[in-house]
């Protein structure tokens, strides 16, 4: 029993201090791409982001200024190729992409996603 505990929490402790060093280059690396303004923000900025923005999906090709009441979470933002889960109403109607921040409770961008012809959406 004791190895079994001693297995999962080092799969935990991994897991911590991967998601802990892919945080770190995702505040020197990645911020800019999702926000061009960062480009020259100092440590305590980027130190606060760190756990900062999410990713939502939100159905509609409205660009509201606020995160509407039914967007699905699909994760936190992070460097490199990452698939996301769309919720189903996705692709057969358009939606768009929300990047959220935590700290400050705003919308930093929106990409918006078309619908596909081949799913039966309307392009």
């Amino acid at each position: 029993m004791e190895t079994i505990v001693g297995a999962i929490l080092g799969i935990l402790g991994l897991y911590l201090a991967l998601g802990f060093v892919f945080g770190i280059v995702f505040i020197f690396l990645g911020v800019q791409r999702v926000d061009p303004a960062a480009a020259g923000a100092g440590i305590f900025f980027r130190l606060m982001i760190l756990p900062d923005v999410l990713i939502y999906f939100a159905s509609g090709e409205s660009q509201s200024e606020t995160l509407p009441a039914d967007a699905f979470l699909l994760g936190p933002a992070s460097v490199g190729r990452n698939v996301y889960r769309l919720p189903p109403v996705y692709p057969a109607a358009p939606g768009r992409l929300l990047y959220f921040s935590l700290a400050t409770q705003e919308l930093l961008d929106q990409v918006a996603l078309p619908a596909t012809p081949e799913q039966g959406g309307a392009m």
